[in-house]
């Protein structure tokens, strides 16, 4: 039923009394720039419709969003991660109707895009989790727990070389420890920050820093970078840089799951990459055009391009069956899919929103040392409360 609106939907958008109309794309990814900027001008191309791509960095994108509701600004079409989708009240995000989306998006990619029950988002890509990167010529065994990793800071120390490199103050990778003990950030419409499993990660993740394994300071650079100059031999990083690590390190490239908890897999977030449209632009004047668009990136054609530019994970059901199995002896690619496994869902509901402003506060001090775990998980509970309470009273 869904694949037969599908179709009928936009067959009737490739008519010749379609207006030719301009679209605002924003971008949120640092890499894969200039594959979408191709992909967009296939489909002008292909249908008339012009599209300007703007580009926010990941740490902007939010707040961009956000001053553009709050302006009157224009954004028709953003590609962002779904959890973003946890603004949706904010920002106006489009409901989007089950004829828009392709039969070949799987149920748990599109469950991702859910917000108080409504679709507010169309399902690209898929992945978006962290793994464990490592340089060939310097690790031999890589290290399958964090104990076993301490074990050969020495060894690297003696070489001149730091061990491992991932951006510690980010709040996205301190999560997965919190997962790794059991904990989660959010259960449906409630927050779950106070928690025995909490204060553990605290412990555990501020334990990494004060043994030298990481430095506290280490930013997003510290990691990538780094392990690209040699400089590290571990990295933690995401799906997103495995082609740039591959053009760089080449056959020295290693991939493979972030170092158990003693004997609790690592648990990384993972989500879907979606289209979604602010200020209700599906119902606007470009509506048309933005469904045509929608339907561009959900085909086979465009999702494979997609990943042979930049291996991004398409949704793409068919393909994403075929590149695994024609890739099964693909170990940069296994390494990926290993640790996508273990990884849960972000939540697209507000209340995710609130959980990150709440965990980076109480996170803060507890690292200055201004308060214990304890107390830092109670600040976390009780401070993304109030952010979520302010959020609900504050939208119309």
């Amino acid at each position: 039923m869904r694949y037969g609106l599908f179709v009928t939907l936009f067959a009737s958008l490739f008519t010749a009394s379609s207006i030719a109309a301009e679209l605002s794309f924003f971008y949120y990814r640092e890499q894969g720039k200039q594959v979408f900027q191709t992909l967009l001008e296939q489909f002008s191309q292909e249908t008339g419709h012009q599209v300007a791509l703007h580009q926010v960095l990941s740490s902007d994108l939010q707040p961009a969003l956000v001053k553009a509701a709050l302006s009157g600004q224009t954004v028709d079409v953003v590609f962002a991660p779904s959890d973003a989708i946890s603004i949706a009240n904010i920002i106006h995000l489009s409901a989007v109707p089950d004829a828009m989306i392709s039969e070949h998006v799987p149920p748990e990619q599109l469950a991702t895009t859910l917000n108080q029950g409504v679709v507010r988002g169309i399902p690209i890509l898929q992945g978006n989790h962290l793994m464990l990167f490592y340089n060939k010529a310097l690790v031999s065994q890589p290290a399958q727990t964090w104990q076993a990793l301490r074990a050969q800071q020495p060894a690297l120390a003696k070489q001149g070389m730091r061990t491992i490199g991932w951006p510690y103050p980010d709040m996205y990778w301190f999560a997965g420890f919190v997962h790794s003990f059991g904990g989660r950030m959010t259960q449906g419409q409630s927050l779950t920050l106070d928690s025995p499993a909490m204060q553990q990660a605290l412990r555990f993740y501020r334990d990494l820093s004060d043994s030298g394994l990481i430095d506290a300071n280490c930013d997003y650079a510290c990691g990538l970078q780094a392990l690209i100059d040699g400089e590290v031999a571990y990295a933690i990083n995401g799906e997103w840089a495995l082609a740039e690590l591959q053009q760089q390190l080449g056959t020295q490239l290693g991939v493979t799951k972030i170092p158990a908890i003693g004997d609790q897999h690592f648990v990384p977030f993972s989500s879907s990459l979606v289209l979604m449209f602010p200020n209700d632009a599906l119902n606007g004047p470009n509506g048309e055009a933005l469904a045509a668009l929608s339907q561009f990136f959900q085909r086979y054609d465009t999702q494979l391009k997609i990943y042979q530019q930049t291996r991004f994970l398409p949704v793409h059901q068919q393909l994403f069956s075929e590149l695994t199995e024609q890739e099964a002896n693909n170990p940069v690619l296994q390494g990926s899919l290993l640790q996508l496994a273990d990884a849960i869902p972000m939540s697209a509901e507000s209340v995710q929103n609130s959980a990150w402003t709440g965990m980076r506060k109480g996170f803060e001090l507890y690292i200055q040392g201004l308060i214990d775990e304890q107390q830092a998980s109670q600040f976390m509970q009780q401070y993304a409360e109030r952010d979520h309470r302010q959020q609900r009273e504050n939208t119309p």
